[in-house]
């Protein structure tokens, strides 16, 4: 790994094409076309979170992108969880979501807590990050950062203990929390 990381770091474009072609196997035009994509996407600011969904699931599918879970309390003892059901998962979560192209923590818990239960937080800190190596599509990276809110919220419901069906790796940054 070492070996290829000084190699790929002194290559120029052309090399380095040339190098992901005798590596990944592709063709200089499957790479062009690649890059192609990437810089359509840039140019039509069709970023996280405007990206179309099957694009996304390919892109995911590959990269391990990083999304915040934003966990919200009122009183430093509650949490809010919401409910979640669809062909991956079927319990409680913390409300989450992934972090938009030169998009701040803060900003992407405002954006993710206002879309998924209608408040806006107030960014305290990192609690604790962890790549989901058993995610069902993808291989993400959850950043758990602790928010203030005051109010109610449109969806979920706040919690004082982790409920036994919670999603994933939930329970264990719940409990981070609740230490």
């Amino acid at each position: 790994m070492d070996i290829w990381l000084r190699y790929f770091s002194t290559v120029n474009s052309v090399n380095g094409l040339f190098f992901c072609y005798n590596v990944l196997g592709m063709t200089k035009e499957e790479i062009n076309s690649f890059v192609h994509l990437v810089e359509k996407i840039k140019k039509e600011n069709l970023y996280i979170p405007h990206l179309p969904l099957k694009l996304w699931y390919a892109v995911h599918s590959f990269l391990a992108l990083p999304a915040v879970e934003v966990l919200m309390t009122r009183t430093g003892r509650d949490f809010l969880l919401v409910w979640r059901k669809d062909k991956y998962f079927k319990g409680w979560e913390i409300p989450g979501g992934y972090i938009g192209y030169k998009e701040s923590l803060k900003e992407a818990c405002q954006r993710v807590a206002k879309r998924e239960v209608g408040l806006i937080p107030k960014f305290q800190k990192v609690l604790t990050a962890e790549v989901w190596l058993d995610h069902p599509y993808s291989s993400g990276v959850s950043i758990v950062c602790l928010c203030k809110v005051k109010g109610e919220p449109k969806n979920g419901r706040f919690f004082t203990e982790i409920p036994p069906d919670t999603l994933g790796h939930h329970p264990k940054f719940l409990k981070a929390f609740l230490k």
